[in-house]
């Protein structure tokens, strides 16, 4: 056989496999959202106008006003939120919230399942839009996002021809352990762990799936000591463009298309942005409920979960000298966790 059709055969074959992949990953989706239960909301996006975020609630209802709060500031329109809170009560904590859907599962779903119930809500709600995809946990700072919503953002992204936005989780953490802190007291969270790792970061060599692992922060540096290699990647795609074929695939770190998993532009290295997060105050039930929901990865790597650190480091004191305070997405830019790429 020539070698033009050596390799028309080769790209016949990886056009099979990505239809089949996708029709299952389809599929599954599908079979999920027919177990689940809408509790409030709109019942899809047809009607919805802006920016939606799909988020998975672990518990810890005390973080809603905060985290509504800024998202709301930086530009999302609509929040659709996959209850998995034991208590299963965030229609009730949410009454009269115009901007919120909530969906929860009929019966027991299996915690590996999440993953398809996400990417099921996503499809329903932001099919052809964009759609921010985060934990409660989690701000998402991108380059003077002080002053800039996020629309900004996806607007530059889509100057660039660009369907996704890279971001780093950066750890954060208090002078004290987390776990003696009063959640209670009315501050907020950022006010309560100001800390994070401004150095000990690095990329490790790009994936048959496109993605560039990340690791390094606190969790490496308090857990990981002696095996650095183990730490578990910090690399997320939490901003993305859906369409039919957009599945993510291991929590929001790997997406089909692999192409869609590059941090960078081909011809010029792109804006980035930081998830920050404060997974360290959560309380035990919801830690344990996001454990369970990030390990349902169905590209499996035995990467460690990011959320068995958190559980770990809640009793730690973790500031040291290299720690930094956070106070303005320019304390991530100078140590290199943000990257402005062509947008100034």
């Amino acid at each position: 056989m020539s070698v033009v059709g050596d390799v028309f055969l080769q790209y016949q074959s990886r056009v099979q496999f990505r239809y089949r992949y996708t029709w299952r990953l389809r599929r599954g989706a599908a079979k999920l959202g027919r177990r689940m239960r809408r509790m409030m909301g709109a019942a899809d996006g047809a009607k919805l106008q802006g920016l939606t975020a799909v988020v998975p609630f672990y518990g810890d209802q005390w973080l809603l006003p905060w985290f509504l709060k800024y998202y709301r500031q930086l530009g999302v329109s609509y929040f659709v939120f996959l209850d998995l809170d034991p208590k299963q009560s965030l229609e009730t904590w949410l009454e009269g919230a115009q901007d919120c859907a909530v969906w929860r599962p009929v019966g027991f779903m299996h915690p590996g399942n999440t993953i398809h119930a996400l990417n099921f809500l996503r499809h329903r709600y932001a099919m052809g839009k964009w759609c921010l995809s985060v934990d409660p946990f989690d701000l998402l700072v991108f380059p003077k996002s002080e002053t800039r919503h996020v629309r900004d953002l996806i607007d530059f992204a889509e100057s660039e021809k660009r369907d996704h936005v890279f971001a780093v989780v950066v750890d954060a953490y208090g002078d004290r352990p987390a776990s003696g802190l009063d959640v209670t007291s009315g501050q907020a969270p950022e006010e309560l762990l100001p800390y994070f790792d401004r150095f000990g970061y690095q990329t490790a060599e790009a994936a048959a799936s496109l993605d560039v692992p990340i690791l390094g922060g606190v969790q490496r540096r308090a857990l990981y000591g002696d095996t650095p290699r183990q730490a578990p990647p910090l690399n997320r795609i939490p901003l993305v463009k859906i369409s039919n074929e957009v599945f993510y695939i291991a929590s929001t770190r790997k997406l089909v298309p692999h192409t869609m998993n590059t941090p960078h532009s081909e011809w010029h290295s792109s804006t980035t942005a930081c998830l920050l997060r404060y997974a360290m105050l959560g309380g035990e039930v919801s830690l344990h409920v996001a454990k369970q929901a990030e390990g349902g990865e169905l590209y499996p790597e035995n990467k460690n979960a990011l959320y068995e650190g958190s559980e770990k480091m809640a009793g730690m004191a973790l500031k040291n000298q290299n720690s930094g305070r956070f106070s303005s997405s320019q304390d991530l830019l100078s140590c290199g966790l943000l990257n402005n790429g062509q947008w100034f």
